[in-house]
């Protein structure tokens, strides 16, 4: 299995017992650059509002193709659908990725269009009887706004 060390001034921080896929997954939304063998261009972001109002189609748009599945998927299922559901409409291999979706991919481009995000989406996560933990994502009352 490979693993992941990164090094940061007088720390070292190891990742092990991934597969090779989620290695390529990790690097991928962790702001490395693919390697397709164009160069690598800084997207222009328009600034916000004064106002402060969202920009949902302004975030909309600079979200890669996964990020928007993510929304298109969630809308498709109003009442909900687990993350392991999920997981594999997205193309992830585990459940657990979709919080690198969401927190380093949307995230980031949620501060920059002043967009909340737990108007787009909703997390819950309940107890089964089971004592596993099942996570359910859920469209937020925004959801709609997004083109």
């Amino acid at each position: 299995m490979p693993k992941v060390t990164i090094k940061r001034d007088n720390e070292t921080i190891e990742i092990s017992d991934l597969s090779f896929d989620q290695v390529k997954e990790l690097a991928g939304l962790n702001g490395h650059a693919p390697s397709t063998g164009a160069p690598w261009r800084p997207l222009k972001i328009k600034r916000l509002s004064a106002s402060g109002e969202p920009d949902y189609k302004g975030f909309y748009q600079v979200l890669k193709e996964r990020g928007q599945k993510f929304f298109a998927v969630l809308r498709q299922h109003p009442q909900g659908i687990s993350g392991e559901a999920l997981a594999e409409k997205l193309g992830f291999s585990e459940p657990v990725q979709i919080g690198g979706l969401t927190g380093a991919g949307l995230a980031r481009w949620a501060k920059q269009f002043n967009v909340a995000l737990d108007k787009l989406y909703e997390k819950e996560r309940r107890k089964l009887d089971t004592g596993e933990w099942q996570t359910t994502y859920k469209p937020g009352s925004e959801i709609s706004r997004l083109q």
